[in-house]
């Protein structure tokens, strides 16, 4: 741990115990609280309770509350707060989607698209080739009239799910880029 010791002019000078006070030794090699006010010697804090929205400095040292301080924290600036936030919200949306379809195995997921699109043909044509929906339909001990139904249906209720998150998103994202002062940009969450 560093130490510092207040110069005649005010400053401070920062550095190991050791180096300090050289020829002063000290049980376990750290110095009591009590030695520590004798001599005027505070505890040095190089760093300063921060968020994403703010970034460490160093600073000349100072005291404050009985703790010498080299760095303080510094608002970071609007663009990089705007950043910050606009990738808080995308992870936040990212997880909320992952959770619309997270009770369905991934390769099932992806087969999505293709039922839906044989779905709407079959719906319009009833003759059309529905290979996949024919597999899954067969397979499960379903008609193909009453699987491409139910795609259909689930389909809506996905779509709205997604939309609503995917809305979400982006109505926040304009509040962002909208936004004047990082304080604004920060009381933007998900």
């Amino acid at each position: 741990m560093r130490y510092a010791i207040q110069k005649q002019d005010g400053s401070f000078e920062v550095d190991f115990i050791g180096h300090l006070f050289p020829n002063v030794s000290h049980a376990g090699g750290v110095p009591s609280a009590a030695w520590l006010t004798a001599n005027n010697v505070y505890p040095v804090a190089d760093s300063v309770v921060s968020d994403a929205f703010t970034k460490q400095v160093t600073v000349e040292p100072y005291l404050s509350n009985g703790v010498v301080y080299t760095g303080t924290s510094q608002a970071v600036s609007l663009d990089d707060a705007r950043s910050i936030q606009s990738a808080m919200i995308n992870s936040a949306c990212n997880q909320d989607l992952a959770k619309i379809s997270a009770a369905y195995p991934t390769l099932e997921v992806e087969t999505w698209p293709q039922q839906f699109a044989e779905a709407r043909a079959y719906a319009d044509d009833r003759s059309v080739a529905v290979p996949l929906l024919t597999a899954i339909a067969s397979a499960s001990g379903q008609t193909v009239v009453d699987l491409a139904a139910k795609v259909l249906q689930k389909s809506q209720v996905h779509q709205a799910a997604v939309g609503a998150v995917v809305g979400k998103r982006i109505a926040l994202t304009a509040q962002i880029d909208s936004a004047t002062d990082v304080d604004s940009i920060k009381n933007i969450t998900w």
